[in-house]
């Protein structure tokens, strides 16, 4: 028997709503991502769960899918029948709208029909709708950070894209068997007082993410908001290592806003020195050609952010020291330093060749360099300059992070 996922009431509600033409038009928004997910992973059958008037499946039909087998479910079309399992399960803004309530037993039953792959969006701000009773028709509007960890008790998150007033993720079926990631446990538990969650389980990280977007004013990215927990697993893990901490290449101040938090909970006494040019990237060199020859299309003044803007940005730490100069220039007031913490982020060849350097023989053991660039397609230079520095070395453990980031830790 299926647990309850809507009051009658609020069944009632909804076929009032729909009874507006223009209630219900996410879907035409999300169909071109839908028919990428069909495609590319080669699903055979869609769910629509909170299918409304169906304009999801008449997208499709106009972008030229066919040959699927479409399955919609909703309370107030009850001639759609019951929800069916599916290769692919689509609840596109559904979850704003479910009663707080009924929220658990909805998750499980979007779970119990994801065969495959889900693809799940949710607004996070008010609608503009109200219910006859005057509440707002978005009934829980909390931000990612909120409904991240109610995902992850029954998904694992495959890739997120957010807005600041929404955002989608697609995701796979957690079984019970699985452990929930091989990152459990790699760094020390002896701080904050609780062994690392992954980024997706964390919901305080979201929080100071999205606090470190709004004090840098900075946009979002996935890829970003993954590699940047990296950041506090490596300040977790440098917690008694002597030194102080700094980061090459910043721009207005986001992984250093994180940093330089983790440092702080940490009670950590230190000096966090920033070195950058601000005015942007450096020269191109031949060795910043990717495979094909070309050197990376990117704008070099888009990378610019004045040394002013970053020092407002992070004005609530006072350990926080900035250094301008192209490097490796900002590295002469620096000669005497040690250092148990850096994040390399300067894109290129040359300066992350001359950062790798100039860091590695000031950085005590144990100590932790994070390259954000190691990954990189766009920046392959970055990569071919921490190679060469590492080949033939006995003193280090380096780890490639599935976001493109790595980390090095110096064992002797």
């Amino acid at each position: 028997m299926r647990e309850a996922t809507i009051s009658e009431a609020y069944t009632a509600e909804q076929k009032r709503l729909h009874q507006n033409p223009d209630y219900g038009q996410a879907s035409v928004v999300y169909a071109p991502a839908v028919k990428q997910i069909m495609t590319t992973l080669k699903l055979q059958s869609l769910s629509d769960y909170g299918a409304g008037k169906q304009r999801l499946r008449t997208e499709l039909d106009k972008l030229g899918m066919r040959g699927y087998r479409y399955f919609p479910y909703d309370p107030a079309f009850p001639d759609y029948g019951p929800p069916q399992p599916a290769d692919l399960l689509c609840c596109i803004d559904v979850l704003e709208h479910i009663e707080p309530d009924y929220l658990p037993a909805v998750l499980r039953e979007l779970r119990s029909l994801t065969m495959r792959y889900g693809f799940l969006s949710v607004t996070t701000r008010p609608a503009k709708k109200t219910l006859s009773d005057g509440r707002n028709a978005h009934l829980i509007q909390r931000p990612t950070s909120w409904w991240l960890p109610r995902f992850c008790e029954h998904y694992d998150i495959v890739q997120l894209d957010s807005t600041t007033e929404s955002f989608a993720v697609i995701v796979t079926p957690r079984r019970p068997a699985e452990s929930d990631t091989a990152a459990r446990g790699l760094w020390p538990a002896t701080q904050f007082n609780a062994p690392p969650r992954v980024a997706y389980e964390d919901p305080d990280y979201h929080q100071r993410y999205e606090k470190a977007l709004a004090a840098t004013k900075t946009r979002d990215n996935p890829m970003r908001r993954m590699r940047y927990f990296g950041i506090e697993q490596a300040v977790r893990a440098v917690a008694d290592v002597e030194g102080d901490a700094c980061e090459i290449g910043c721009l207005a101040g986001h992984s250093a806003w994180l940093a330089a938090d983790a440092f702080r909970r940490l009670s950590k006494p230190l000096t966090f020195h920033l070195c950058d040019s601000f005015e942007g990237l450096s020269d191109y060199t031949d060795n910043d050609r990717g495979a094909g020859g070309a050197l990376p299309d990117i704008n070099r003044e888009t990378l610019k952010c004045p040394e002013h803007l970053v020092q407002q940005n992070l004005a609530e730490f006072g350990f926080i020291r900035t250094h301008k100069g192209w490097i490796p220039e900002p590295f002469k007031a620096l000669q005497d330093t040690r250092f148990c913490y850096a994040h390399i982020d300067v894109d290129l060849y040359e300066p992350t060749r001359d950062s790798i350097r100039f860091v590695w023989e000031r950085l005590n053991p144990k100590g932790v360099v994070l390259f954000d660039d190691y990954g990189s397609r766009v920046f392959p230079g970055a990569r071919r300059a921490i190679d060469e520095f590492f080949k033939g070395r006995k003193d280090f453990f380096l780890h490639e992070q599935p976001a493109g980031q790595a980390i090095a830790v110096k064992i002797a």
